[in-house]
């Protein structure tokens, strides 16, 4: 069972408690015992932060996808203009219909 985000390794849960272990090289490293809460992909991120809404303006098409890359660097993250402000691991978090894995 996962107990949080990037988890690949589970832990045991017993009682509501959590004992999580990170062994490298057979050597046990770091241990975490912990009450127990389990992991919910996307817990926390309104369920339509990035659901597409229709717009009410004229659409402009992009013959150039790098251009448009360009377009929406500028007006999202420089000046703040476009919103949500899109995260890559926050959407990975979020997205429902599968496990996206950015690595």
């Amino acid at each position: 069972e996962k107990t949080f985000k990037g988890d690949d390794s589970g832990a045991l849960v017993q009682n509501g408690l959590s004992a999580w272990f990170s062994v490298k090289n057979e050597l046990v490293r770091a241990i975490e015992v912990s009450a127990h809460k389990p992991y919910v992909r996307g817990e926390g991120i309104p369920a339509d932060k990035y659901t597409i809404k229709p717009i009410d303006e004229e659409e402009i098409e992009f013959a150039d996808f790098g251009f448009k890359l360009s377009i929406i660097e500028e007006l999202m993250y420089i000046k703040g203009l476009l919103k949500p402000k899109f995260d890559l691991y926050e959407f990975a978090d979020w997205y429902k219909d599968r496990e996206i894995d950015i690595d």
